[in-house]
């Protein structure tokens, strides 16, 4: 694991060898003078603005709720631990309801990802038919 990490996300620098890290400072704190390597590209236009269709967002959206209803299945396969006896049982009880408990959270975390992220488009699009109106229509102002 990095020493590098903490509130930033980014930990280290990269070489040009695909997965070789460096001991550089985070990419997301390199100054402007750092080489092109370690820094982040950049990912916005011009005017600061990422271009992304509705459809591919509502697209995220259903797949964090399809990734969110297996991770349910899972946790519903995960039920009661196998009896193996022995010594081994009460840590595979454990195990299991770690691991079942885990799969709910992440079902519940990606459901609300999906149902968040879909909102915040139908958000954008109601705040677009507000300010642009219809095709072909005047909106007052």
């Amino acid at each position: 694991m990095s020493t590098s990490c903490g509130r930033r996300l980014w930990t280290m620098g990269m070489t040009e060898s695909p997965g070789r890290w460096t001991s550089r400072r985070p990419v997301d704190n390199a100054r402007a003078g750092s080489p092109a390597r370690a820094r982040l590209p950049g990912v916005s236009d011009a005017d600061g603005m990422i271009e992304v269709p509705p459809a591919a967002v509502y697209a995220l959206a259903a797949r964090l709720g399809d990734q969110a209803g297996l991770a349910g299945e899972l946790a519903g396969r995960l039920g009661s631990a196998p009896d193996v006896g022995g010594p081994l049982q009460p840590a595979l009880v454990e195990f299991f309801f770690c691991h079942r408990t885990a799969a709910h959270a992440l079902a519940g975390e990606l459901d609300w990802l999906g149902s968040t992220i879909a909102a915040v488009v139908d958000s954008w699009l109601g705040l677009d038919r507000g300010l642009l109106g219809s095709a072909g229509q005047a909106v007052p102002r």
